[in-house]
């Protein structure tokens, strides 16, 4: 009853939200129309964070990747590192024909 009287449940609500304000106001600078290169760096660094994010979600549900051009990428390492070279020379041609 006493944080409710003095306003201190407010607080943590406020916080949260003048958080999330500035979040969603960078995310406007980084995919505005007019945009600088750091604004270019940061949306790229968070793409590439979703992508790697979709490619491991991806591989842990059904065990491939699932991302287009990144996805390729990986399977192309992965294949690479566990020794089935044949795999990499296909995936690596299929990957320059078709895109």
């Amino acid at each position: 009853m006493h944080s409710q009287a003095c306003g201190c449940a407010k607080a943590p609500f406020q916080q949260v939200a003048r958080a999330t304000s500035r979040f969603f106001e960078s995310l406007r600078i980084w995919a505005g129309l007019e945009r600088d290169y750091e604004s270019n760096f940061c949306l790229g660094v968070i793409l590439s964070f979703v992508a790697g994010a979709t490619n491991a979600g991806g591989f842990l549900a059904v065990g491939q990747y699932t991302s287009h051009m990144t996805g390729m990428a990986s399977s192309i390492a992965d294949n690479l590192v566990t020794g089935h070279y044949a795999v990499v020379w296909w995936r690596w041609v299929r990957c320059w024909l078709l895109f």
